[in-house]
């Protein structure tokens, strides 16, 4: 090998290096991203309900069931240990929901790359409110309420600790029963 063709011969050498090098390193950030834990909850509108309870005395009681789909962006499996539920009031604040049920129970176990139903149910005790009271029908008096002590749309926070003590929210809507017609 003659003795120009050295400097040259070592800097293709060590670009193709640089390159492979890189090409490694790119490969295990894309690898590693995938398999950190990644839940995102969305709204599931068809699993969502609210039911007007009994007025008792000076307090209302509406049932209300909230659907949610987690997605598992992770290549790992995921697991679903606990969830906390708050509702925002009309003045910004959150609302804890003391006792929501896990209606499929948990822990909830989520596949890599997939989906799963989460269904949460609470009764929530309301003081009573006479415009509210007023209104025709059950629909109406679930909107009454909500109107008056939630945000417009009413919203709930939910928030899901998931294995390794990670922790993963979303908002979503707590929409009022549809009127008929």
């Amino acid at each position: 090998m003659s003795p120009e063709f050295s400097p040259v011969m070592s800097a293709v050498s060590l670009l193709g290096s640089a390159a492979t090098a890189a090409a490694t390193a790119y490969m295990w950030l894309t690898r590693f991203r995938r398999e950190r834990p990644n839940l995102k909850l969305y709204q599931a509108g068809a699993h969502t309900a609210i039911e007007l309870a009994v007025l008792r005395g000076d307090t209302r009681f509406i049932h209300i069931k909230l659907g949610a789909v987690i997605a598992n962006y992770s290549s790992l499996p995921n697991a679903v240990i606990d969830v906390a539920v708050d509702l925002r009031c009309r003045d910004g604040s959150w609302q804890e929901i003391v006792t929501p049920r896990v209606t499929v129970g948990l822990p909830l176990n989520v596949n890599p790359m997939t989906t799963a139903l989460l269904t949460l149910e609470w009764t929530q005790q309301l003081p009573a409110h006479a415009p509210a009271e007023a209104g025709t029908g059950p629909s109406a008096i679930i909107t009454g309420y909500l109107d008056h002590y939630f945000t417009n749309p009413a919203a709930a926070r939910v928030t899901i600790l998931a294995l390794g003590e990670r922790e993963f929210d979303d908002v979503l809507t707590v929409a009022p029963p549809r009127s008929p017609g």
